[in-house]
Parts: structure tokens; C-alpha cells; sequence
């Protein structure tokens, strides 16, 4: 087909196809993660490399147990589901309220070290509930649960409070002098 000049006109130019799409954006990925790579320091790059293989082994772990001990689709939803609701109803709107009215009441050397100390104590708690509770003990396996965990959880609550409020403290302290 000619046109008025008698050359022929230039071909349509047709929106690239879902796989050249891919491509195009595969490679901006690649040049992205390249560039980060270059950027981040060795010990970064060692956590990175050991978060990504706990995250592949606590996948394979889960695999394991759907595979073999077949818990379900009601237990399996409870078990991936649960979690994040915990989390997203319970600790997210306690954090919150804790951290505003910390906010408000505490003079501002103090708050953030106050506030650090409540949400890694908060984050404890979630963690150590079924130790504190004792769920899962059995009297016909003494070797579970066998630890003074409330002891335990105390030394440590009292640690993490202690490692939180002692830059304050010595700040405030040599300010005053």
C-alpha cells in the first residue's frame, strides 16, 4: 500500500505482547536488584542471604507438616490466618494506643527508649505466651516445658528495660551536672 508520495507508510507500531512485556520488565528488575547489590555493604548482603534461607527453611518446615501430618484446610487457614490477625486486632491497636499515650506523657529524652522497651516487651509476650501459659505440657513427658519460664521471662523483661532506659538515664544525668 502507497500513500500519496508513493512511498510506503511506516508500519503501525503494535503494543509489545504480555511476554516481550515481561521481558522488558524482568530486565528492569535485574538492573534494580543489580544496582542494590552493588550498593549494600557485605553485612548486609550476609543478612539478606541468611533471611532469605530461614524464610526457604521455615517454608519447607510448613510444607513438611501440611504434607504429612495433613492438618487440614480448618487447621491449616487457623495456623496461617491466626497469626496475622493476632497481630493486626490485638498488638497493632494495643502498640498504638501505648505509643500516643506514652507520647503525651513522657518528656521527650525518655519516649523513645520507653517506647522501644513496651513494643519489644509486647512482641515478648506474644512469643513466650505458650511458654508462660504452659501449653503443650504433658505429665507423661516431663522433658517439655520442663524451665521456670516466668522467672526466665522476668530476667529478660527486666533486661530489656534496663539496656532501654540506661542511655536516658545517664543522658539526663550529665545534663543536670
Amino acid at each position: 500500500m502507497t500513500n500519496d508520495s508513493g512511498t510506503s507508510p511506516p508500519p503501525r507500531s503494535t503494543p509489545p505482547s504480555g511476554r516481550s512485556r515481561l521481558r522488558v520488565w524482568l530486565s528492569t528488575q535485574r538492573v534494580e536488584i543489580t544496582d542494590a547489590l552493588r550498593a549494600a555493604g557485605p553485612a548486609r548482603l550476609v543478612l539478606a542471604a541468611a533471611g532469605a534461607l530461614t524464610i526457604g527453611y521455615g517454608g519447607l518446615l510448613v510444607l513438611e507438616q501440611v504434607l504429612h501430618d495433613n492438618p487440614g484446610p480448618v487447621g491449616f487457614l487457623t495456623w496461617w490466618a491466626g497469626g496475622p490477625l493476632v497481630v493486626d486486632l490485638l498488638a497493632v491497636p494495643v502498640v498504638v494506643v501505648t505509643a500516643i499515650g506514652l507520647d503525651r506523657a513522657l518528656p521527650a529524652a525518655w519516649r523513645r527508649a520507653v517506647e522501644a522497651a513496651a513494643l519489644v516487651n509486647l512482641l515478648l509476650v506474644l512469643v513466650a505466651a505458650p511458654f508462660l501459659t504452659g501449653l503443650g505440657r504433658r505429665p507423661d513427658n516431663p522433658s517439655l516445658l520442663d524451665r521456670n519460664y516466668v522467672l526466665g521471662f522476668g530476667v529478660l523483661v527486666g533486661l530489656v528495660w534496663l539496656v532501654a532506659l540506661l542511655p536516658p538515664a545517664i543522658r539526663t544525668l550529665r545534663a543536670r551536672r
